[in-house]
């Protein structure tokens, strides 16, 4: 785990996004009242979205509880928790898809068939889905935590992050995606009309 400042300057999806294994760790260097982080997390969260979740839309989606997207099935065969663990320590921390080569090497690595560049581009999206989802909960759970009242213009700022919210909505997205974010934003509501 390293230093992380929290001055506005550095208070940028970027910083949050660098390592989805540490980012409880860089959440916690945020402050839900700072508008400047609360913009920074509203970034991350439309960057997990658009860059990994959305891409990933066309793949047999998940009934456990766990995944929005069905590795197994993508993988063309079960993949123990254990394994997949091996794998995600074998992937960049950032999301960054590796070359397919690298990638050929992660699946070879835990047995798993590699068919084609295709069907391993197919397996590092259902991946890469599923672990932006995993991070999508943290930072919408950061979100939750109400802006302070007491300054004018936060009431801007809460109105900002709802209308941004909102415009996640008009994607087709998962159903735990969507509702997470419905129930955000009606919190948001209720929090703002106290």
């Amino acid at each position: 785990m390293g230093n992380y400042t929290t001055d506005t300057a550095a208070a940028d999806a970027s910083s949050l996004l660098v390592s989805y294994r540490e980012i409880n760790d860089r959440l916690a260097q945020f402050d839900a009242s700072n508008p400047a982080h609360r913009r920074a997390v509203l970034d991350a969260v439309e960057q997990l979205i658009e860059n990994y979740i959305l891409p990933a839309m066309d793949l047999p989606s998940s009934r456990n509880r766990f995944d929005i997207i069905d590795l197994d099935a993508v993988a063309g065969t079960e993949i123990p928790g254990l394994v997949r663990r091996l794998f995600d320590e074998r992937m960049p921390a950032d999301l960054r898809k590796p070359n397919d080569e690298e990638l050929k090497e992660a699946l070879d690595y835990i047995d798993v068939p590699t068919e084609s560049a295709e069907h391993r581009d197919r397996f590092y999206r259902a991946w890469a889905a599923n672990m932006a989802e995993s991070a999508l909960g943290t930072l919408l759970n950061f979100l939750r935590q109400p802006l302070q009242k007491a300054p004018s213009g936060l009431a801007a700022v809460a109105q900002q992050e709802r209308q941004r919210l909102s415009k996640l909505l008009q994607h087709q997205l998962p159903d735990s995606i969507e509702y997470d974010i419905t129930s955000l934003i009606e919190r948001m509501k209720l929090i703002d009309s106290r």
